[in-house]
């Protein structure tokens, strides 16, 4: 199978090793990036591997296109390669908000969307998935055993990826984000210490997802298994509480503008 990557960017490299790791008799892997020096060093380590500048070229063979550009960017980059791209060839993109209805104006084949997370560099997380009416079961089959045990598929609908995208593919910056502050809180302590505070936050988070998943248990149970009647977690969990709503209110909303904004960028430029 001639699988094409263009653009090669974080989630572009990501995928690529999996494929390479997954698959590395049973596909011919061929990356295009608009900056060459970005895939260089990829290349020289993978010898099989073939890079282009031009994403014409790059595709041409290519029985799956991953289309890995900026968002603002792929209305370009499809017009680009329309006229390459051989019949039944299976696009995949995972450009944020730029749903599967407006990739259908410039392409008319099997379109898949797909939201990777950065976790599923050491197989955790899960990828959001979502499908033309022209993707079938085969299809998805064949998706699957391409990232076999690195990448967990789920599939949505379009109207449903902006809501589950700050879970998933943002959780890993967010989740780290609210870790970050949750570390420097404790430099108010004479033994502070950054590393020790960092591996015993990474250790408790890990311990308790665990938890939650192995036992099955909501992460209600667990603040009650852990928080005894006028306890110090009860009074720390009742700050939180009462603070962490409107906090995360205020996150949900300017993230959607911000899903609001580059969605009418990215229409205007289809």
């Amino acid at each position: 199978m001639e699988i094409s990557i263009l653009g090669f960017g974080t989630m572009g490299q990501m995928l690529a090793e999996i494929l390479i790791n997954n698959k590395s008799n049973e596909i011919t892997l061929s990356i295009a990036n608009r900056t060459p020096v970005k895939m260089n060093d990829f290349i020289s380590t993978h010898k099989n591997v073939k890079g282009y500048s031009d994403f014409g070229q790059c595709v041409k063979n290519a029985d799956l296109i991953f289309l890995c550009v900026r968002p603002q960017a792929a209305c370009e980059v499809l017009l680009n390669i329309s006229d390459k791209i051989k019949p039944g060839t299976y696009l995949i993109s995972i450009a944020a908000d730029l749903p599967v209805t407006l990739i259908e104006k410039k392409f008319s084949g099997k379109i898949s969307r797909i939201m990777p997370t950065v976790t599923s560099k050491i197989k955790r997380g899960i990828t959001l998935l979502v499908n033309n009416s022209l993707v079938n079961d085969s299809d998805i089959e064949l998706i699957a055993s391409l990232f076999k045990d690195s990448i967990e598929f789920r599939e949505i609908t379009d109207d449903e990826m902006n809501l589950f995208t700050g879970i998933t593919s943002c959780g890993p910056g967010l989740i780290s984000a609210i870790l970050s502050e949750y570390a420097k809180s404790f430099s108010i302590t004479e033994s502070y210490n950054a590393q020790l505070i960092r591996d015993m936050l990474i250790e408790t988070v890990i311990g308790t997802c665990l938890l939650s998943k192995q036992q099955s248990k909501s992460f209600d149970q667990i603040i009650d298994e852990v928080a005894t009647p006028g306890g110090i977690t009860g009074a720390g969990a009742a700050v939180l509480r009462k603070e962490l709503p409107i906090v995360f209110k205020n996150m949900n909303e300017e993230m959607i503008k911000k899903h609001v904004s580059r969605s009418k960028e990215v229409a205007e430029s289809f």
